[in-house]
C-alpha cells in the first residue's frame, strides 16, 4: 500500500471565518507536490489536523462543542472527505471520533486506473460548527501500473 502524506496540517489557517479568499491555487503548481502514485494501486492518504485554540492543546481528553441546547455534552466531530470534484465522484469517506488538540487520520483509496495527473480535493466538514468546512487540493501523479511510483 503506498502512503501519501498531505504536505501541511490542517490547523485552521485557513480557516473560511479567519480568511475570506479563494481557496484554489492559481497558476500552474510546482512538481514536488505532485503525489507519485501507480495506477489501480491502494493509497493511504494521511492527514493531520490540529486545533488552532491553544486552550485545546492543553487537554487530554476531547474537545467539546458549544451546544447549549443540545440534549447532552456533544463533543466535536470531522467528516475527512476525498472528492474529485471534475467527475463529481466521492473517492473516500471518513468520519473521526471525538477530537484531540491533534489527531492524524488515514483515508484509504484507490488510486484512478489512468495513467496522468488527477487533481482530487480533501474536505474536512464539521458535524457541530457552521462556516468551519475547509477543503484542500491533492495533487496526484498516476503513473502505469508496470512503474515504481
Amino acid at each position: 500500500m503506498e502512503t501519501c502524506t498531505h504536505s501541511s496540517a490542517l490547523d485552521g489557517t485557513r480557516c473560511p471565518c479567519s480568511e475570506m479568499g479563494d481557496q484554489y491555487i492559481k497558476g500552474p503548481v510546482a512538481d514536488d507536490r505532485w503525489l507519485p502514485v501507480s495506477a489501480g494501486s491502494e493509497c493511504m492518504l494521511q492527514v493531520q489536523v490540529s486545533h488552532r485554540d491553544p486552550r485545546h492543546s492543553a487537554r487530554g481528553g476531547s474537545i467539546q462543542a458549544l451546544a447549549p441546547h443540545y440534549p447532552k455534552p456533544k463533543d466535536e466531530s470531522w467528516f475527512l472527505v476525498l472528492g474529485d470534484r471534475e467527475h463529481k465522484e466521492l473517492i473516500a469517506l471518513k468520519r473521526t471520533g471525538s477530537m484531540r488538540a491533534s489527531c492524524r487520520h488515514h483515508l484509504t483509496f484507490r488510486a484512478p486506473q489512468e495513467a496522468g495527473r488527477v487533481i482530487y480535493t480533501l474536505f474536512l466538514l464539521s458535524d457541530s460548527y457552521l462556516g468551519l468546512d475547509q477543503q484542500y487540493p491533492v495533487y496526484l501523479n498516476v503513473q502505469p501500473a508496470g512503474s515504481k511510483a
